[in-house]
């Protein structure tokens, strides 16, 4: 994988579950973001879309509502301050997954076989990601998590 600073060993376990094992935490969450994508790219290409209000580009303006909810949960100011907010390793650590799954996407690219049924079915393209796509989709997991306690569910 390009971007690596030494080799990465993914061992997946009998029930598949993979476990990374790397040098450096940048090489760790580099093999991440690839790893996610790899094995669920179509699953995270919709969480990034709704944390960014983008469903209605692909499934049509029945979602538009959804989409203009989304968007007002999400953060319209300075990147460098809610990147602080997190802590000094969040944002190394998202640009390096972010980089991971943009490998993958770029690699569907290449090699169509590898692209999840679902693109095709659906009649789009997977996403590449920004740094900021994984704070925005954190977001809207935790809002609606919330708005779905407050209900009571």
């Amino acid at each position: 994988m390009p971007g690596l600073a030494a080799p990465v060993e993914v061992r997946i376990d009998r029930w598949g579950v993979p476990h990374l094992y790397a040098s450096s935490r940048r090489d760790l969450f580099l093999a991440q973001g690839f790893n996610a994508a790899r094995d669920r790219l179509f699953q995270i290409d919709l969480w990034r879309r709704r944390g960014l209000g983008l469903l209605s580009e692909v499934f049509g303006e029945r979602y538009l509502e959804h989409d203009r909810a989304a968007r007002l949960f999400l953060y319209g100011g300075a990147m460098e301050e809610e990147w602080r907010s997190y802590g000094p390793d969040v944002e190394p650590a998202a640009r390096a997954f972010t980089a991971g799954v943009n490998a993958f996407v770029e690699l569907c690219g290449r090699r169509r076989q590898l692209l999840p049924a679902e693109f095709g079915l659906l009649g789009y393209e997977p996403a590449f990601w920004e740094p900021s796509d994984v704070a925005a989709s954190a977001a809207t997991d935790s809002t609606t998590t919330w708005a779905r306690r407050s209900r009571g569910r």
